[in-house]
């Protein structure tokens, strides 16, 4: 009896030295080096990995210090492309705070907890912000594609170890929006 529960052990023995003792594979990956692209090509690529959607919802994770103090907030974000964005936040357990929301020119503040409502326009939020923000910008910042109706003649491209990156300043938008007048009947 002693005879096969020796040698179950010298053959478990074996297994487990041999398994912490086995070779890894000798593959190592290589990366070939980045070739250089111009900005024309990179632009192309950029635009043929866009984020495609009708309707996007996301949850978000926030937290920042503001007066040594560290603040935690959960949120969720609704967008219909090129119509309207939603931002709820909640601070603490599911309690919706605010609400905003962003329309093509006007943006829709509610504070659930003070009780108040503001109604206005991206100018006003430029003023606060000190910068020039508009509803394409702030919705190619939150799903991460380029801002749309801005001209690319001005990228220029370099390599930075193993990555390409677009370098510009000043980009201008190409066309101004225009929005069809409400007609009035004559009385």
């Amino acid at each position: 009896m002693k005879k096969p529960r020796l040698s179950f052990i010298i053959l478990l023995s074996a297994l487990v030295s041999l398994s912490l003792s086995s070779c890894k594979t000798g593959r190592s990956i290589v990366k070939a080096p980045v070739k250089e692209k111009d900005s024309d090509y990179l632009v192309g690529k950029m635009n043929e990995q866009e984020f495609d959607f009708t309707w996007m919802e996301a949850r978000l994770n926030v937290s920042f210090i503001l007066d040594k103090q560290q603040t935690d907030i959960n949120g969720q974000i609704r967008i219909r492309k090129d119509s309207v964005i939603w931002l709820t936040l909640s601070p603490a357990l599911g309690i919706e705070a605010s609400r905003m929301l962003f329309s093509q020119d006007s943006i829709h503040y509610l504070n659930r907890l003070d009780k108040t409502f503001f109604q206005g326009e991206f100018g006003f939020l430029n003023e606060l912000l000190k910068t020039n923000i508009d509803f394409d910008m702030l919705q190619a910042f939150i799903t991460g594609n380029d801002f749309q109706l801005f001209e690319t003649s001005s990228f220029r491209a370099t390599v930075d170890g193993d990555q390409y990156k677009l370098l510009s300043t000043g980009r201008r938008k190409m066309i101004r929006e225009t929005r069809p007048r409400k007609m009035t009947r004559p009385c």
